[in-house]
């Protein structure tokens, strides 16, 4: 309770000092954080944040919004904005307390809230919002909302959802006036018809002032003007109608019927030839029939086959397929990819969303004859390039696919596609179509199950091996290197692929096609002539199939077939390695570290792929003489595999001074990711492979320069792991297994079985603690956990001394018999970028100031230190 006084008094002190008129806020961030506090949002699962107030905090909260309004009305002054924000989201969120709301409200504080916000309503976005969210609030009430229809205010929000310069304020216009309508809708139905008016009114005139029809037709809306002007009415209306289609609000939609909407957008769109002004049209008739459709089937709550045997729906999804074709007919493609992705929108997300097409009696997906649409220009663009019917009718997975395709269609989809196959042969700009439903593929994510994404996935497949076909016969633009439209088309096609794989975790399992991506990687990739987007999507492609796609049976092919697709890959990323962009280099070197992963642990057979193309003595000289930094870390990450890997090794240990070559690469390494992997290079050939005696002094000054010297925490951590190893080897040198002695052990030195009871045990830890002595890492470990600079360092160091420390207690290991504790004198050169910054290795090591950390010690870690 005390505790809970004092917080009250601070926050109270906080919201007076808000009143002070030369009070000036420098970070609204921190007064965001400020509000959240508050209204307790942290600690609050459910989506009303009052709940998580207590009935003090309330009273306190409104107290002050009282006070607030009552002073700046008095003072007839205007609060910053940042402070006139803060208030007016405070104040929505109390308000949807109805109790709160009439004590405010009998205070007059929202009309001055309001009259002080009109000042600087157009200025400041954050003002905006906070008054939006302030009316939707009193929403949640019929107290709220009375007030709101009364004082007119919400005509403010309405006009925001035409005039708004943002993006964002729009949608809370539209969200509001949607609210508005669901709310109001039970007890003021003509306020809610005239609403509805006022919204569709924009259409209706515009129609009445088209040219009169010539020759008894009427004349097609050609000119963009009509458009422009009516765009934020259909935008209005296609998002209102949308937000009450999910809610299934019924009564409201037959409102917008009874407006005459469907008969004004028909005539439009009949007269429609431009293509943003359709598919806008056709947003909001697709939201008519699916708001009939609901309708219907909440009233009937039948059975499916009740559903499927009305006619009325049946007569809906004719209309949508007519509007459809209609837009095919017109040549707008990327309208009805727009359309059909907003109806599969739209129809995912009506609750009990019924079964709307009907073959042979039997329900089938209406997504799928969407996504059918979607991928239409994409399965015909090759048809006629190069490729030829006998090669496509050979391929007996490519026949598979296509009666799949066919057996999810109904047959008006069907038709339309036959329909729409000619046309969309004979178009120009079909290459930048299919890049923008491309886009809407990876817009669709959301919407599609695995086997869904499996339809859009197979043929992306396809379409990759018909380019290649057609790369082969010389005729495609892409290979003079100056089709832009061509290189998006092949990197969006290249990113979905990659995407939809990743996103749904696509296997042979899924799809056949899958066990063709390396296949079709390495092809293109033997092609020099693309530009760099196209290179890195590809080889972000084979990264993919090589970390996913190789099976067992494939890998084993690499040991005596020099036509198996793996055989050439390393030659492929040599070359690309060898590349003057940076991002090549670098995307090669992920595909080498993905082989040299999958070599040390599924498929030991890469390490020959890796060896014939001479990539593990490419990687030494990249990373230490590569000009991009980047490129040198991910060199780094690529030895710290194949150093595993024993063939490797003798092959990289006999290169020129390597060892000593990565000892010294703290003497010029500027960049602190690169001195981080390398450290990790290290440390791992101490683990696996080892150093030789004559380099262990030199290791261990390296080691302790990288734990104790560097400026990068990264690296700082990376060390330790190094010396946490070193007194892992050490223990188990003394007999220790899984952390504890056994009863017995052989001693390698006296050659003969040892008792390990207690006696013998603190003989060895003693000899295990002056060795760690000497080699400086009980130094390191003293060094690193007085850090004042890394938190992460001296955590993980002061870990390592708690658990040392519990081991010595344990066994009762007495401190007389150990050494001191020195600074070792290090070898190691200060690297460049610790002398810009003006510190020496000699300060860097120098006797730790004591920080908060030396607190975690308990007092058996002292002997060690």
């Amino acid at each position: 309770m005390e505790a809970d006084n004092i917080r009250n008094e601070k926050i109270q002190k906080v919201l007076k000092k808000f009143l002070d008129p030369n009070f000036k806020v420098k970070n609204d961030v921190y007064l965001n954080q400020f509000l959240t506090h508050l209204v307790g949002k942290n600690n609050c699962k459910s989506s009303d944040t009052t709940k998580a107030l207590t009935s003090e905090q309330k009273d306190q909260f409104s107290q002050w919004l009282i006070e607030a309004s009552s002073v700046w009305e008095k003072k007839k002054c205007i609060p910053p904005n940042t402070i006139l924000s803060f208030t007016l989201n405070l104040a929505s969120h109390l308000s949807k307390d109805e109790q709160i709301f009439v004590k405010l409200n009998s205070q007059n504080v929202y009309e001055s809230l309001a009259c002080i916000t009109q000042t600087s309503f157009d200025k400041d976005a954050s003002i905006i919002h906070g008054f939006v969210a302030m009316l939707c609030s009193f929403l949640e009430h019929k107290s709220g909302l009375q007030w709101v229809l009364a004082t007119n205010y919400w005509i403010k929000i309405f006009n925001l959802g035409i005039n708004a310069h943002t993006l964002y304020i729009q949608k809370k216009a539209y969200q509001f006036i949607a609210k508005l309508l669901k709310k109001t809708i039970v007890f003021n139905r003509q306020f809610c018809r005239n609403l509805v008016y006022l919204l569709v009114e924009p259409l209706k005139d515009a129609l009445r002032i088209l040219p009169a029809p010539q020759e008894g037709e009427p004349a097609p809306i050609e000119s963009s003007t009509l458009f422009e002007t009516l765009k934020p009415s259909l935008i209005y209306i296609s998002e209102v109608t949308e937000i009450l289609v999910k809610d299934v609000q019924a009564a409201v939609l037959h409102l917008f019927e009874e407006s005459e909407l469907i008969e004004t957008v028909k005539k439009l769109l009949l007269l429609s030839q431009i293509e943003d002004f359709s598919c806008e049209l056709i947003k909001i008739r697709f939201i008519m029939l699916f708001a009939k459709l609901s309708r219907d089937r909440a009233i009937k709550e039948g059975s499916v086959n009740e559903v499927l045997n009305d006619s009325l729906s049946y007569f809906d999804m004719k209309t949508l397929f007519d509007i459809i074709e209609g837009e095919m007919d017109k040549d707008h493609m990327k309208c009805v990819i727009k359309v059909c992705h907003f109806a599969h929108s739209v129809y995912r997300s009506i609750p009990g969303n019924a079964p709307l097409c009907v073959r042979k009696g039997e329900p089938i997906e209406f997504e799928n004859q969407m996504v059918l649409f979607q991928i239409m220009p994409l399965m015909i663009f090759f048809g006629n390039n190069g490729v030829s019917k006998e090669t496509k009718l050979n391929d007996v997975f490519r026949r598979e696919f296509v009666q799949k395709l066919v057996k999810l269609s109904a047959i008006r989809t069907l038709g339309i596609c036959f329909r729409w196959k000619n046309r969309l042969m004979s178009r120009q700009a079909l290459m930048e179509d299919m890049t923008f439903g491309l886009q809407y593929m990876l817009k669709a994510k959301n919407l599609l199950n695995k086997e869904r994404a499996t339809i859009f996935f197979q043929p992306l497949i396809y379409a990759m091996k018909d380019s290649i076909a057609v790369l082969k016969t010389g005729d495609c633009t892409c290979t003079n290197n100056t089709n832009p439209s061509c290189d998006n088309f092949l990197v969006t096609l290249l990113e979905t692929i990659i995407d939809l794989v990743l996103t749904f975790d696509l296997t042979w399992k899924d799809s056949i096609e899958t066990i063709s991506v390396m296949s079709i990687a390495c092809e293109l990739l033997q092609y020099t002539f693309w530009s760099q987007k196209v290179t890195v999507s590809l080889l972000r492609l084979l990264n993919l199939a090589l970390a996913k796609y190789m099976s067992p049976a494939m890998a084993l092919l690499t040991y005596d077939s020099n036509d198996s697709v793996v055989s050439h890959t390393g030659n492929l990323l040599v070359a690309r390695c060898h590349s003057t962009s940076w991002e090549i280099r670098d995307t090669a070197l992920e595909c080498v570290h993905t082989m040299a992963v999958d070599a040390n642990i599924r498929f030991p057979a890469h390490k020959n792929v890796l060896l014939k193309a001479g990539l593990p003595q490419l990687l030494v000289q990249m990373a230490l003489n590569d000009s991009e930094f980047y490129v040198r870390a991910t060199a780094f990450k690529c030895l710290q595999e194949l150093i595993q890997i024993d063939e490797i090794w003798e092959v990289i240990k006999v290169m020129d001074q390597f060892l000593d070559k990565i000892l010294n690469i703290f003497e010029n390494e500027t960049e602190g990711v690169v001195r981080k992997e390398a450290v990790t290079l290290i440390h791992k050939i101490n683990q696996s492979q080892q150093f030789p005696n004559c380099m262990q002094n030199k290791l261990y000054d390296v080691m302790t320069h990288g734990a104790v010297g560097d400026l990068h925490w990264e690296v700082k951590c990376n060390a330790l792991d190094f010396w946490l190893h070193v007194i892992k080897v050490h223990l188990v040198n003394q007999g220790m297994i899984d952390d504890k002695f056994p009863e017995v052990t052989f001693s390698k030195e006296n050659r003969k079985i040892v008792i390990l009871n207690e006696t013998e045990v603190r003989k060895r830890l003693v000899k295990v603690l002056n060795q760690l002595s000497h080699n400086g890492c009980l130094y390191v470990l003293k060094a690193t956990c007085l850090d004042d600079c890394d938190v992460e360092v001296s955590r993980k160091s002061a870990t390592a001394l708690v658990k040392l420390g519990e081991m010595l207690k344990f066994y009762h290991v007495p401190s007389e018999n150990i050494d001191t504790v020195n600074s070792p004198t290090l070898s190691v050169q200060t690297s460049p970028s610790e002398k810009s910054m003006g510190g020496t290795l000699s300060n860097c090591i120098g006797d730790p100031v004591p920080s908060p950390c030396s607190s975690i010690r308990s007092p058996e870690i002292s002997c060690l230190l």
